[in-house]
């Protein structure tokens, strides 16, 4: 196994949201889980919310569909149910082709973004530190402040003590093998400067 490694790669748009997901989800369970009932309460009233809206809904379909043409106010209340339909169903179909459409041009531009070298970081890991080195700066981040390191989906995170992540594409690597060679190295040294801190 290698002593030390030197990566350059960067990260694209789609890159960055897919790993986005995977760290929001472990600062949910990390960071935020003590506050866990408050975001319960949260999710319980918009749930309420959403209800309340459905039913609202369903009384102004059923307005809209059962009034009968005798006064102007159930006319016009009538006319605002269609116009409420409308927009909500415009709304809709806007925010389904907008998402689509970002989807779209990540997944067009991944390549070219991939390849961009004023974007491009060189990540070197030894058995003393890791150094982040891009266009803008470097940071040094010594193994004793190394939280911990996990494998998912494309990508290796290395979590630092104060919830800050550097991301690692496995494309970087050309095989599965050095991938694991890779990942191997990090848990060692974690643990290593662990059990040295004590």
């Amino acid at each position: 196994m290698k002593n030390r490694y030197k990566l350059s790669y960067s990260l694209s748009v789609l890159e960055i949201a897919k790993a986005h997901k995977v760290i929001k989800e472990y600062s949910k369970n990390e960071v935020i889980k003590p506050y866990g009932v408050f975001s319960w309460f949260r999710k319980l009233c918009l749930i309420g919310f959403g209800f309340a809206c459905f039913f609202a809904l369903l009384i102004i379909f059923d307005l809209t569909v059962k009034i009968d043409e005798g006064s102007d106010i159930l006319i016009r209340m009538k006319n605002m149910g269609y116009i409420v339909f409308i927009l909500l169903g415009a709304s809709f179909l806007i925010l389904i082709s907008v998402d689509e459409l970002e989807k779209f041009v990540m997944k067009k531009n991944d390549n070219k973004e991939r390849d961009d070298q004023n974007r491009l970081n060189n990540l070197k890991l030894n058995r003393f530190y890791i150094e982040n080195a891009h266009k803008d700066g470097s940071s040094k981040i010594f193994w004793t402040f190394i939280k911990k390191t996990s494998r998912k989906n494309e990508f290796i995170f290395i979590q630092s003590h104060n919830n800050e992540y550097i991301v690692i594409p496995n494309r970087v690597l050309p095989s599965e093998e050095e991938i694991q060679q890779l990942y191997t190295f990090i848990q060692s040294q974690i643990e290593y400067h662990a059990q040295r801190k004590k």
